[in-house]
């Protein structure tokens, strides 16, 4: 009898020691509008606390910053009708860009870069060059470190872009233009400096000094990185010669495929935290879209890890923090909404105790 309850008790070791640890939940919290019908996040920071874009009562586009349980209108610059926010780091400094005309009043309203903190928007006044003409440079911030490095893209008069990177009021090139037409984009900037973004359609990452080629998924066309994190991992997506995209990882010099969920044929990564979690987009042949979460290989609906009949449907995750918090995009009993997930914490399931006689 001792024999066979030895057997079962191992039995049980050896099926607790196999089965899959549970999916991981999350909470989901509606951070509402501005007044109007609907808001989109792009970015979340340690605290929890997320930026994004959402409709006025009256109509505009007002960035805002969610904390504290309530969203806050960031407002907008001199003269402008509309403000989007796109970074936020741990420090609670807001970065965007958004119309301004303020200076040139004659002429149509352009896009300029703000760094917003305390209650307080100012323009990133690095591209700003005012002359009889207008101003000569757009531009839209899109990255900010712990140690307020921007990155963020300029927009010459005559279409042209260029990544620059933001630092103490100055603004700088980060990548070697072979030619004046060469066109370049900055997404994502670490406290290490490194910048990474999109040069001449390949992904980039430029670092001391050197801008390296990140290059692309076999048989594919063109690359784009959008995020890293503190230790240098890359994410972004390799397309195709169709457009159509697939999420990538990049890390220790190798090139990882983040794939697609069952059944969508294009995917894009926006956001990674110091862990390698990914979270992004997945999207059907019919443009339906869903929010994702990868992590170590395995790929999961977002909408399979809220509560059943909570009303969402998450299209976009847009980023996530070190302790698993996502901010992203979805529709909300129909209209569209910027949302946070929290993570369930878990509770380990008590020890089976068996006793032999």
């Amino acid at each position: 009898m001792r024999f066979i309850w030895a057997l079962v008790a191992l039995a049980a070791l050896v099926l607790a020691l196999t089965l899959p640890a549970a999916a991981q939940t999350y909470t989901v919290t509606d951070l509402g509008t501005l007044g109007g019908g609907s808001s989109e996040a792009s970015a979340i920071n340690s605290r929890g606390e997320v930026v994004g874009w959402s409709k006025t009562g009256a109509g505009q586009t007002h960035g805002f910053v969610y904390r504290a349980g309530g969203m806050v209108d960031l407002g907008t610059l001199a003269g402008g009708a509309y403000s989007y926010a796109t970074a936020i780091n741990d420090r609670g400094q807001v970065l965007g860009y958004g119309g301004i005309s303020a200076s040139a009043p004659r002429f149509a309203e352009r896009t300029r870069s703000f760094l917003w903190e305390n209650g307080s928007m100012r323009t990133l006044d690095g591209f700003y060059f005012p002359c009889s003409f207008g101003e000569r440079y757009a531009t839209a911030a899109n990255g900010i470190s712990g140690a307020t490095l921007v990155a963020e893209v300029a927009k010459s008069m005559r279409g042209v872009l260029y990544a620059y990177r933001w630092v103490d009021d100055q603004a700088s090139g980060v990548v070697v233009r072979p030619s004046s037409l060469s066109t370049s984009s900055a997404y994502g900037v670490n406290d290490r400096g490194q910048v990474v973004g999109q040069r001449d359609g390949r992904a980039f990452l430029c670092q001391n000094g050197e801008t390296l080629d990140l290059g692309t998924l076999p048989g594919d066309s063109a690359s784009r990185a959008r995020g890293i994190n503190a230790s240098g991992q890359v994410i972004g997506e390799s397309i195709a010669a169709d457009g159509a995209s697939r999420a990538i990882l990049w890390r220790a010099g190798a090139m990882v495929a983040v794939g697609t969920l069952t059944g969508d044929v294009t995917s894009r990564a926006r956001g990674i935290n110091a862990a390698a979690q990914v979270v992004g987009d997945s999207v059907a042949a019919d443009g339906a879209s869903r929010a994702f979460h990868w992590k170590n290989g395995t790929m999961s609906d977002l909408n399979t890890s809220v509560p059943t009949g909570s009303g969402w449907v998450l299209t976009a995750a847009s980023a996530i923090n070190d302790v698993g918090q996502i901010s992203g995009t979805g529709l909300y009993n129909g209209g569209t909404r910027a949302f946070l997930l929290t993570p369930v914490k878990r509770t380990p399931a008590a020890p089976t105790t068996l006793i032999l006689r």
